[in-house]
């Protein structure tokens, strides 16, 4: 079958296709995304150093050392992989100005300012008077209140592959709004004596102004949340893929008989970083790495109920629950769950969703001791959740720690 569609890609859409790679959008999106792989490949590096430890006997004085500096050496990745979509999103402006003979570097900047305006800051909550007041009868609650930072904070999801499709649209809004204010002389012009940093500087006046009170209004001031509506929009496909294995496996070898006849031509590349990673990929990673997790982390649950949670996205709503009475399984459930969120596997949102969904019902009804690094953390993503506070405190109330 696959050969059947590898042979009429080859005959009659390669060439179409290939003109179509070359126009200048897809081709600005290729530029901008390839010059993100020395960032790609260095921080993949450290994912594997980072997790070398599992591949090493278990007393060696490098492997321990590794594993109690994981965290730490995934740092950089962190401010790498985690908001690749800022790398990329530049290059895709520098690119698109220089097609239209611009100043790459005011276009780049452009591109970036239209796209970091779509992502609102978020306030960090004061702490409540509740939690004030049980922070005083419990000194690490009190620590780690003293630990939290104060202000805004930019939400890091957005920054990453989950808003690629976002950064690529305000990459072209950027560049085109720059674009049509050159063309139609609605700029600054500066004498001649001006060196041509300045002057450029002074003509991107305009379409700096045009971009803040334009996307501002939008995203800040009306609230609209354009990464959550295209969230929203492609989200019953998304869930249909990953509670289907069957669709996931064909479109892995639909995408690999892309890739496979038309040999490196650009189009396919496109489809793989325009819609399979941005939309899908970091549902279907989430699933494998999920089910590694349980299975590798808490060996004793049983296949039964990782068969039923096949899809780590119906845990996360709540339409399947993990058997967590044991509190052996409990506690390793929670560790492995800090651990995913710590080494970059899952983000905050899922994390903080397992805590709600999955753990947070488990711990009303039954106390437990973990370590007290691993309360902490747990305790940071209990904050993120929608318990209420007395909830939270039930369930705080029901962790010790050793």
């Amino acid at each position: 079958m696959f050969d059947a569609i590898t042979n009429v890609i080859e005959g009659k859409l390669a060439g179409p296709l290939e003109k179509l790679s070359n126009q200048r959008h897809l081709r600005a999106i290729r530029d901008g995304i390839i010059a993100t792989l020395p960032i790609i490949i260095v921080s993949s590096l450290l994912m594997v150093v980072a997790f070398s430890y599992n591949q090493m006997p278990a007393d060696w004085a490098l492997a321990k050392f590794i594993k109690a500096n994981a965290v730490a050496i995934l740092l950089p990745y962190r401010m790498s992989m985690y908001i690749m979509t800022l790398y990329a999103v530049f290059g895709i402006g520098y690119s698109l100005a220089k097609s239209y003979d611009l100043d790459g570097l005011s276009g780049a900047i452009m591109a970036e300012l239209t796209f970091l305006l779509t992502v609102v800051p978020a306030s960090i909550p004061d702490v409540t008077d509740s939690i004030a007041a049980l922070a005083t009868k419990n000194a690490e609650l009190n620590a780690f209140l003293q630990q939290l930072p104060s202000g805004y904070v930019i939400p890091a999801e957005h920054l990453g592959s989950a808003g690629m499709f976002i950064g690529i649209i305000s990459a072209f809004i950027g560049v085109e709004v720059y674009r049509f204010t050159q063309v139609k002389g609605l700029k600054i012009t500066m004498p001649a004596a001006v060196p041509p940093a300045v002057a450029r500087s002074f003509e991107s006046l305009t379409p700096t102004i045009i971009i803040i009170l334009g996307i501002s209004t939008l995203t800040m001031w009306l609230g609209v949340d354009v990464h959550s509506i295209v969230g929203d929009l492609i989200k019953p496909l998304v869930n249909q893929l990953t509670d289907h294995f069957a669709l996931t496996a064909f479109v892995n070898h639909l995408l690999g008989a892309l890739l496979h006849a038309l040999k490196g031509v650009f189009i396919s590349f496109m489809v793989m970083i325009m819609i399979i990673i941005p939309f899908f990929g970091p549902d279907i990673l989430t699933n494998s790495k999920i089910g590694h997790l349980i299975i590798e982390d808490v060996p004793i649950i049983s296949q039964k109920a990782i068969n039923e949670a096949s899809a780590y996205g119906s845990l996360l709503k709540g339409q399947h629950t993990l058997q967590l009475e044991d509190k052996d399984i409990l506690k390793k459930m929670i560790i492995a769950n800090n651990h995913a969120y710590d080494h970059g596997i899952l983000d905050e949102h899922d994390a903080t969703q397992f805590v709600y969904t999955q753990l947070g019902p488990a711990l009303m009804n039954q106390q437990i001791i973990i370590p007290h690094e691993e309360k902490l953390q747990f305790i940071s993503l209990l904050n993120k959740t929608p318990y209420t506070e007395t909830e939270k405190n039930t369930i705080l109330n029901n962790i010790g720690s050793e």
